[in-house]
């Protein structure tokens, strides 16, 4: 199955002259400049590995919110097997720009790999929650992805949360009913509960989309 900081103003004073910058318009920490920050992004797509981290690192230190800067160090991250790094970007990401699906679905994806490597269960189930939430998180920004729906609710599998991972399998299903993976999970859902006849129906139908399943045949 696929597994498919804010500072806070201390003292009296200082909130006061914090206030009073609002009116008179004084400048309270380093200048933001959102063009420098997406030229620094523009040119480390042209780079690699170190040399695309530095000009992301420029791009954040000019423009801290600059989401897909921290969206494209934490892809970074993760093709190198730095999760917990990852983690950390993407999570950036969504709190500059909580509503751009991508970090929010690749954090979700981040997850899921650090629940595999968990070898505790209390954090391997921690790690599975935050996936789920994110996931679901992502699904409300943008409803009708395949991918998302389909690893939420490998995540509630794996949760024992059959009822959610059935839900959003036939979700996946219904977006794209010619792709096999929705199907075949379903089966796998319903085996699970010893729902047999609708785990036999669910493997068929991805049979139907794919023959070359043999896993799937020896589960039917």
């Amino acid at each position: 199955m696929r597994l498919a900081t804010f500072a806070i103003c201390s003292g009296f004073v200082c909130s006061l002259f914090c206030l009073a910058g609002l009116f008179v318009g004084c400048q309270i920490g380093p200048a933001v400049s959102p063009e420098e920050a997406i030229a620094h992004y523009v040119a480390a797509q042209r780079l690699k590995d170190d040399a695309a981290l530095a000009e992301l690192a420029k791009a954040i230190q000019a423009d801290p919110s600059c989401s897909v800067a921290h969206t494209a160090i934490g892809d970074i991250q993760r093709k190198r097997g730095n999760y917990e790094l990852a983690r950390r970007a993407y999570e950036a990401a969504c709190a500059a720009n909580p509503y751009f699906f991508r970090p929010h679905y690749n954090l979700g994806v981040t997850y899921q790999t650090l629940a595999e490597a968990a070898k505790v269960p209390e954090i391997y189930e921690d790690f599975l929650r935050k996936a789920c939430d994110i996931y679901l998180r992502a699904i409300i920004i943008q409803a009708g992805d395949y991918d998302a729906n389909l690893n939420l609710s490998a995540c509630y599998f794996q949760l024992g949360k059959y009822n959610q991972a059935e839900q959003y399998c036939q979700a996946a299903a219904n977006l794209d009913p010619k792709r096999p993976e929705a199907f075949t999970n379903l089966g796998i859902i319903y085996d699970s509960q010893n729902r047999l006849y609708d785990a036999i129906k669910a493997y068929k139908q991805s049979l139907e989309l794919d023959t070359h399943q043999p896993k799937l045949w020896l589960n039917l």
